[in-house]
């Protein structure tokens, strides 16, 4: 607490700092204007029992500062909330994550959640492997992002109960950019894709997941207004809506392609859109 306080810059190089980092946070320490820097990897194995490890930041204690994980990386992530919305290693930060690698991670939440974040402004240079479950808004790497991503990627297994479910983020409400997912993404209800469940523009990016969902599903996303150099290769399954790229695209689709696969039992099919 009194590092925070008196530096911009504090470092973090164990779990039990992490631990403490994020107490302070939920309990309203914003960190604006405060860079948080790991100085080593950490591992989370004491944080396995119950409900497991507790988000930094929430609804209504944000962390707002910024944070850089310096090319370390955040190990055995588990959490078990499905009752519970903002899960993620941040449950809800609104400045810049970075840098950082979540591995072998096992989340369970509810609305917004995700590997690295349940909801996230802007994610920069970053990845994510493991399981993640959740209901609204469920992704990869990010359950929902009001800002960019770009350089990152997720790989593992996406399963949302509800709408916007995608392999790197649920939702994206700005630009998703030289990116991708890997694994397989399965949907309950409208918008599920390889990368992106509900994305605005897609460029440079690609998914190989195997996706299934229902309307507005697509092997890179399910919804998205525009995508550019981009492609998918894994197969689709859907039931309206549905497109080897894009279950519903808004305005364009330039450069890409997909090769998988596209299974539907409803109207609007299509090998690249639906």
């Amino acid at each position: 607490a009194t590092a925070i306080s008196s530096n911009t810059k504090i470092g973090i190089g164990n779990a039990q700092t992490l631990a403490k980092f994020a107490e302070l946070v939920n309990g309203g320490t914003t960190c604006e204007g405060k860079t948080i820097i790991l100085t080593d990897d950490i591992d989370l194995s004491d944080y396995q029992t119950g409900e497991g490890w507790t988000p930094i930041g929430n609804a209504s204690k944000q962390f707002k500062g910024n944070f850089n994980g310096n090319g370390h990386k955040v190990t055995r992530l588990y959490i078990n909330r499905s009752l519970v919305d903002y899960q993620g290693l941040f449950g809800y930060a609104t400045g810049e994550l970075k840098n950082v690698g979540v591995i072998n991670a096992d989340v369970t939440g509810q609305k917004f959640s995700g590997s690295l974040a349940g909801y996230a402004s802007t994610i920069t240079n970053s990845n994510a492997t493991g399981n993640v479950t959740g209901s609204n808004n469920t992704g990869g790497l990010a359950g929902h992002t009001s800002n960019t991503i770009t350089d990152s990627y997720a790989i593992g297994s996406v399963t949302g109960n509800g709408s916007c479910t995608g392999g790197l983020v649920g939702n994206a409400q700005q630009a998703i950019t030289n990116s991708y997912a890997m694994g397989n993404v399965t949907g309950t209800t409208s918008s599920t894709g390889g990368l992106a469940g509900h994305a605005n523009t897609i460029t440079n990016s690609y998914a190989t997941s195997s996706i299934t969902g229902t309307n507005q599903t697509g092997g890179l996303a399910g919804y998205a207004s525009t995508i550019t150099n981009s492609y998918s290769t894994g197969n689709v399954t859907g039931t309206g809506r549905t497109g080897g790229l894009v279950g519903w695209v808004y305005q364009a689709i330039t450069n890409s392609y997909a090769t998988g696969n596209v299974t539907s039992t409803g109207e609007l099919t299509g090998g690249l859109a639906g």
